[in-house]
């Protein structure tokens, strides 16, 4: 009789991958560690695991089990796949278990399954940063961040005037295919490009987070807080605000690569900023890639500070052919 496919001997100890529903009694325990284990200042890990609890019960929840033969040791939840290969946002061992050479047997079992990882989030819990990093890194890993900043509540909104032949005003709904251009056209080869890649193909990419936006996949399309700028009535720029929870979030800043450097993205912001507060908007937030100085040093100057992060996260420099350095100047 054959091997278990995802099984592998280590001597006398049998390790692989089973689906969470063998085990989901283990598969709600070893989740709620890895929350507790990652979780933020301020962060409530139960809300987490209780809505991941819902959705294993519902067999919706993507992942697997990692077992040896007293059971299930630890777990892996996938992220919205990418077209450049699978995203993997917890990759959790039971402390006892916890060691750099068994977290290189579960990634070892994933990839042999057919999982090319593209994006894993960072935190193996029980592992030093020096021991993360080093397995990681020997698997072709490197590392990047993501951090929020928010505009403090009680600064004040500063004036940026548009140069001479832009004009800003609000976003319309006809507007979003043709900012969706200049978004492609702004991240074009760029790490955040990559890093949120749902299709292949530059253009349909655009066009589908555009539409998520207008549908209100991740929040409430604020079109009367966003922002759009326009040369001769072609929008060359905008802000995309969305209401969430706790409050508003930019959730893009984009300028046509040829007009950079000019003060559009200050000016946008300015104005999404002024609109924000005028209806009590609070907190207001937006996320930044760590290395993208240009954007970092904008936000900063603008008067937006740090409220989380940055965040430890990784990608496979094989599969994504750019790092997280400077990216477009809003």
């Amino acid at each position: 009789m054959g091997k278990r496919p995802g099984w592998e001997e280590r001597g006398a100890v049998r390790r692989g991958l089973t689906p969470l529903a063998t085990d989901p009694s283990a598969a709600v325990r070893l989740a709620r560690e890895a929350y507790f284990a990652r979780r933020e200042p301020g962060d409530d890990p139960s809300e987490h695991s209780a809505a991941f609890e819902t959705r294993l019960l519902s067999r919706r929840a993507p992942g697997l089990l990692w077992s040896g033969p007293g059971g299930p040791i630890g777990l892996v939840l996938w992220g919205e796949p990418s077209p450049l290969g699978a995203v993997v946002r917890v990759l959790h061992l039971d402390l006892p278990e916890a060691s750099a050479t068994e977290y290189g047997r579960f990634l070892g079992a994933l990839e042999s399954e057919g999982a090319r990882i593209a994006f894993l989030s960072g935190g193996l819990a029980g592992l030093s940063s020096e021991d993360e990093e080093g397995l990681l890194r020997a698997r072709g890993f490197a590392k990047y961040g993501r951090s929020e900043l928010e505009f403090p509540a009680g600064r004040s909104v500063p004036g940026h005037d548009p140069p001479t032949g832009i004009r800003l005003r609000s976003l319309r709904p006809d507007d979003l295919p043709r900012v969706a251009r200049v978004h492609r056209a702004a991240y074009s080869g760029r790490f955040d490009e990559y890093l949120f890649l749902r299709d292949p193909d530059p253009e349909r990419d655009a066009a589908l987070l555009f539409e998520d936006l207008r549908n209100g996949r991740w929040g409430e399309l604020l079109p009367q807080d966003s922002t759009v700028a326009e040369d001769s009535g072609r929008p060359v720029g905008a802000t995309v605000v969305i209401g969430t929870d706790p409050g508003a979030l930019i959730a893009d800043v984009v300028t046509d690569p040829a007009y950079g450097g000019r003060g559009i993205g200050a000016a946008m912001l300015s104005a999404t900023l002024s609109a924000l507060r005028a209806e009590g908007q609070a907190p207001i937030r937006l996320a930044v890639t760590e290395g993208n100085r240009r954007a970092r040093r904008l936000y900063e100057r603008i008067g937006f500070v740090v409220h989380a992060g940055p965040t430890e996260e990784w990608y496979r420099t094989d599969l994504v052919p750019v790092g997280p350095g400077d990216g477009p100047l809003p």
